[in-house]
């Protein structure tokens, strides 16, 4: 998940650090007050950090390729377009 927002060393450690403990902490802290196994709370926030990170991540995330395939295609449109 880290790795997704950063490729820096140094950077990734942090994130993954900042991102273990507050996940582990919002796990922890919901799992009380939700009367739910602390584990399965922290995993779920995990997951759910790396989906966001995923889908929004600044070099490899799904949006981006989404969004980088559309202005090939309507670059590769609009070069089809010139040439006529």
């Amino acid at each position: 998940t880290a790795y997704l927002i950063s490729d820096r060393f140094d950077r990734v450690i942090q994130i993954s650090l900042g991102i273990g403990a507050g996940t582990s902490f919002l796990g922890s802290y919901l799992s009380f007050f939700l009367d739910a196994p602390t584990g399965s709370m922290i995993v779920l926030f995990q997951v759910a950090f790396f989906i966001v990170a995923f889908l929004f991540s600044p070099k490899h995330g799904f949006f981006l390729k989404i969004r980088v395939k559309k202005q090939i295609s309507q670059g590769s449109q609009e070069i089809s377009s010139a040439s006529r």
